[in-house]
C-alpha cells in the first residue's frame, strides 16, 4: 500500500510539473518594445526652408490610433548629408512601442512655421510602416 501510494504520488507530481511547463511555455508575449522613425532632411530643403524663414517643423499622426495629436517637433532646422540613427538628438522622430513582430502603418503631416506672418503651412505628407525592431528613416525633400 505504501509502495503503491508513493508511485501515485510520483505520477500526481510529475503531471503537475509537466502541465505547469505546458502552461509556462503557451503563455504569450505581449512586452513592448519601442520602434523609431526619424524624418531628415539635406541641406538644400534647410535653405529652401530658410528662404521662407521657416525654422520649426511640426510632425502630426493622422492615422486613427493618434487622433491628430503632435508627436514630435524639432525646433531647429538641423541638416544632415545621409540619414541620422533613431537616437540622434535634434532630429524628428516618431516613436511607438509596439508587440514583438508587430507592423503597423500610419499616416503623417508634416508642417512648416514660417513667413512674415507665423503661417502654418503642409509641407509633407504620407505613410510610414513601423516594424518592430527596426530604425526607419525618411528624408524630407523641398
Amino acid at each position: 500500500m505504501i509502495f503503491y501510494c508513493q508511485k501515485l504520488f510520483r505520477k500526481t507530481v510529475g503531471l503537475f510539473i509537466l502541465s505547469g511547463l505546458i502552461i509556462v511555455s503557451c503563455r504569450k508575449d505581449n512586452t513592448k518594445y519601442y520602434t523609431t522613425h526619424v524624418f531628415w532632411f539635406d541641406k538644400t530643403t534647410k535653405d529652401s526652408l530658410a528662404k521662407y524663414y521657416c525654422f520649426q517643423l511640426s510632425c502630426w499622426i493622422t492615422s486613427e490610433v493618434q487622433n491628430g495629436d503632435v508627436m514630435s517637433e524639432v525646433c531647429d532646422t538641423t541638416s544632415y548629408s545621409c540619414a541620422p540613427g533613431c537616437e540622434t538628438i535634434k532630429v524628428m522622430r516618431i516613436k511607438r512601442a509596439l508587440k514583438k513582430g508587430e507592423k503597423q502603418t500610419i499616416g503623417y503631416q508634416i508642417y512648416s512655421v514660417g513667413g512674415s506672418f507665423g503661417q502654418k503651412i503642409q509641407n509633407w505628407q504620407g505613410n510610414i510602416e513601423l516594424i518592430q525592431g527596426n530604425c526607419g528613416n525618411t528624408q524630407l525633400k523641398w
